[in-house]
């Protein structure tokens, strides 16, 4: 969380104007950001999924429950 508070406090403008051979530092960063966004996309993601099956199998949700429970081999 800090790197993104550092990220945000950052004055980007003069990455508008910095040349970095045929491209702007700002373009340059885009593209790194383009590349990087989507590895912390799923890597949040996918970590959110395993703790949700993390937290339904060690206490399942009643919904969980019912969903379980096969009506034909019910018997109250």
């Amino acid at each position: 969380m800090k790197q993104l508070e550092r990220i945000d406090s950052l004055d980007f403008a003069p990455f508008f104007t910095m040349m970095t051979g045929e491209r702007t530092a700002a373009e340059e960063i885009t593209k790194l950001f383009c590349r990087a966004v989507p590895e912390v996309y799923w890597y949040y993601f996918f970590s959110s999924l395993l703790g949700a099956w993390n937290r339904e199998s060690v206490h399942p949700s009643m919904r969980a429950l019912h969903l379980a429970v096969d009506p034909e081999e019910a018997y109250i």
